[in-house]
């Protein structure tokens, strides 16, 4: 599974794997209604502005999942991580094929950049820190979620 940059080509395609990734990961960490508010045409209009957006990294392993890289937002961590991962979603038949790996490793291009995970997705915090990822802080938004921002600063190493 190699991964390639999308193009508008792939805003369909995107956009379903975003609709069907929520559906496998949130369950039970977000509100059954903020899952299903991630409806296609909600996605399509999205991936159609990320792509034509091009200060955006986004790759994709079509059917299997993508990712998104973007400018860091955050002005206490641009200095160190001038990017952010804004998303990263592989569908769950193909966790444990490498698929996510590949997918970070690609749209982190080598640059230092950080991710946000939500809190009590285990199985992403665990992927974040066997890929070499440095817990940097929590932050916790205005509904009370909490997410935890880690970093890179090398390029993706699996430490598994």
């Amino acid at each position: 599974m190699t991964p390639r940059y999308a193009t508008p080509d792939d805003v369909s395609d995107i956009a379903q794997m975003h609709v069907q990734s929520w559906q496998e990961t949130y369950p039970g960490l977000l509100p059954a209604s903020e899952i299903a508010s991630r409806d296609l045409t909600n996605r399509t209009n999205l991936w159609t502005q990320v792509l034509a957006n091009p200060d955006n990294v986004t790759s994709i392993i079509p059917g299997v999942g993508f990712a998104l890289r973007r400018p860091q937002q955050d002005q206490d961590l641009r200095d160190t991580y001038p990017f952010a991962l804004q998303s990263l979603y592989v569908l769950r038949p193909y966790h444990g094929t490498g698929a996510g790996i590949a997918l970070l490793a690609h749209v982190a291009e080598g640059a230092a950049f950080t991710a946000a995970v939500l809190n009590g997705n285990a199985r992403a915090i665990d992927f974040y820190v066997n890929a070499g990822g440095i817990h940097l802080k929590d932050e916790t938004d205005a509904d009370g979620y909490t997410d935890h921002i880690y970093g890179w600063s090398v390029p993706i190493q699996l430490r598994r």
